[in-house]
């Protein structure tokens, strides 16, 4: 029994990166997003911290929120 691939070794390294790439940016989104609200509160500010900013921010726009803007990135990843 071989252990060929039907696809080619580059194809692979493709798919397996651009998926890596996807769920990198699937888990740091949420993060990603608090930081930025974090850096261009207003003064005084909004949140009084991390945590603080992560609640405000699933009460008044739900879970879907945390991955505002999040389709540019995932579209910039491995195809393209």
């Amino acid at each position: 029994m071989s252990n060929e691939s039907k696809f080619p070794k580059a194809a692979q390294d493709l798919i397996a990166g651009t998926v890596g790439g996807w769920a990198q940016v699937i888990v740091g989104q949420p993060l990603d997003t608090i930081k930025v609200r974090l850096q261009t509160q207003p003064s005084p500010p909004l949140y009084k911290n991390a945590t603080d900013c992560f609640r405000q921010l699933v009460k008044q726009e739900g879970p879907k929120g945390l991955y505002r803007g999040v389709m540019p990135p995932l579209a910039g990843i491995g195809f393209w």
